[in-house]
């Protein structure tokens, strides 16, 4: 689903080759990493869409069946994320092409994004962030305690004058890039235009946090945004650690985890050309999966509904900034205009699942965003076991509490319940290892 750099350098085996004791085979998704057909320095993504992506996975299958794995060896197809996606659309292109390459289809934490016909981003994930995320543990819980707070961040920035005047200057700090992309959208609102950006902000970093740490290793980072000293607020360290809080993203919490101190990711800019802008976006290690997200996967938009109606600024007004200056489409939507599939795969893949004859699990875990993006998302889920689609038995999933976006089950890696981890390895004894 993605480029193999990050793969590269890794001796042990992912958990489920590790399970298995089985050979582990990654392929590139062509236009990440090395895997370019066109020049790097003019990308128009020409030959890029998951049916080319799925034809791909099955000639590298077909090619390793017949020159290594002849003896009717057992095949699972896995990732994570948009690999896990990819995963899914190689079986759903399987169906299709009629191929017989995989025993076992096992998607972690898989988001399938329908959006709509005006515009590829979905809220669905962004409205389980808001709601879901952090929810579920017991009252009194430092996790139980956080969720509260988090639910209070997004009024308190756009409403409390004294934070929301910190936070911009931390805005110009922590994303020097975007907030220069709305002073100059919006030269003569830029207070307005950039509590929204510092809103946006805090969802996508509060979406890294949960997908990329559990959250109970960091729960008790998030401090109230209500409590601070009002009287002397430049003098209280707690007005400082609210503003800091909402630029944390998952590397900089990672950093608070391990290091116990004050950590600001920052990053600046001293205002782009259109020539570097092009060339940012070819470098930029994200933009395939944008642009493939822009033509038929979908992308993610928030949900701003904890505004009040009536404040500074209003969910309304956050999503058209989103929209028209923050978001992926705004960034590199006039490259590829007008390419939106109006989410027909995406339908057509939550369809299939119904109909199918492949062996297909999904897993996630409920501290995941992602989550929000599962087919049926509200329908069979097991705590901790495997639970059938009742339209399907060939397909079923897989629901961890807590954790995160992640693919590793095993219990050395503390991500997966113990109950979801069996769950996952009965599985795969089933299938795979004939037990």
């Amino acid at each position: 689903g993605y480029n193999l750099s990050k793969y590269i350098t890794q001796i042990e085996p992912e958990d489920m080759a590790g399970y298995m004791k089985a050979n582990s085979l990654f392929v590139e998704h062509r236009y990440f990493g090395f895997s370019l057909p066109e020049d790097v320095n003019n990308l128009n993504f020409t030959y890029f869409n998951a049916q080319q992506a799925a034809a791909d996975l099955h000639r590298v299958v077909t090619l390793m069946k017949q020159h290594f794995f002849d003896k009717g060896n057992k095949w699972v197809s896995t990732g994570n994320s948009k690999s896990g996606l990819t995963t899914v659309l190689y079986a759903y292109y399987s169906d299709k092409n009629g191929w017989d390459d995989i025993d076992l289809y096992m998607p972690f934490g898989a988001p399938f994004l329908v959006g709509t016909p005006q515009s590829a981003a979905d809220k669905t994930v962004g409205t389980y962030l808001k709601d879901i995320c952090g929810s579920g543990y017991p009252a009194g819980s430092a996790e139980a305690k956080a969720y509260q707070r988090l639910r209070d961040y997004p009024a308190a920035i756009a409403n409390d004058k004294v934070l929301r005047d910190v936070c911009l200057r931390y805005y110009h700090q922590a994303d020097a890039y975007n907030y220069l992309r709305l002073a100059k959208a919006y030269p003569g609102d830029i207070e307005k235009a950039a509590t929204a950006g510092i809103l946006y902000d805090f969802y996508r970093n509060l979406h890294e946090k949960f997908a990329n740490v559990n959250f109970s290793n960091w729960c008790t980072f998030v401090p109230d945004p209500n409590i601070y000293d009002r009287e002397s607020p430049q003098d209280d360290y707690r007005l400082l650690a609210i503003a800091e809080f909402i630029f944390l993203n998952s590397a900089a919490i990672r950093e608070k985890i391990y290091n116990q101190g004050n950590y600001l990711a920052t990053r600046r800019s001293n205002g782009l050309t259109e020539d570097e802008i092009r060339t940012r976006r070819n470098e930029d290690a994200t933009m395939p999966s944008l642009v493939q997200g822009m033509r038929e996967l979908g992308l993610v938009s928030y949900d701003y509904s904890l505004l009040p109606s009536g404040g500074f600024v209003t969910s309304e007004y956050c999503d058209m900034i989103a929209q028209n200056t923050l978001g992926p489409i705004a960034e590199y939507g006039d490259v590829y205009k007008d390419q939106w599939d109006g989410g027909k795969l995406m339908s057509d893949v939550r369809n299939w699942v119904n109909t199918t004859k492949k062996h297909i699990v999904f897993v996630y875990c409920t501290d995941d965003p992602w989550t929000g993006g599962a087919i049926d998302s509200g329908a069979y889920w097991g705590k901790g076991t495997v639970s059938v689609n009742p339209a399907n038995a060939n397909v079923s999933k897989i629901l961890s509490a807590g954790g995160k976006h992640s693919s590793g089950f095993l219990e050395t890696s503390k991500i997966y319940s113990p109950e979801a981890s069996n769950a996952i390895k009965q599985v795969l004894d089933k299938y795979i290892s004939g037990k």
